[in-house]
């Protein structure tokens, strides 16, 4: 099974970085669960199913 990247804008690295550790360590099995089939998550961003935008944890 082949595992895709994740990227991250700066606005969304700055909440990341803001998280707990409770739920910083949720969001990276919820990122890495998606991160094997991200077209089952959430919805395409301008019609282009490779770029998505997904609520993981919160």
């Amino acid at each position: 099974m082949t595992k895709y990247g994740v990227q991250y804008t700066d606005a969304a690295l700055t909440g990341y970085n803001a998280l707990s550790p409770g739920t910083r360590q949720a969001f990276d099995r919820a990122v890495d669960a998606m991160s094997y089939s991200p077209r089952t998550h959430g919805d395409a961003i301008r019609n282009n199913p490779d770029r998505r935008t997904a609520v993981l944890a919160g």
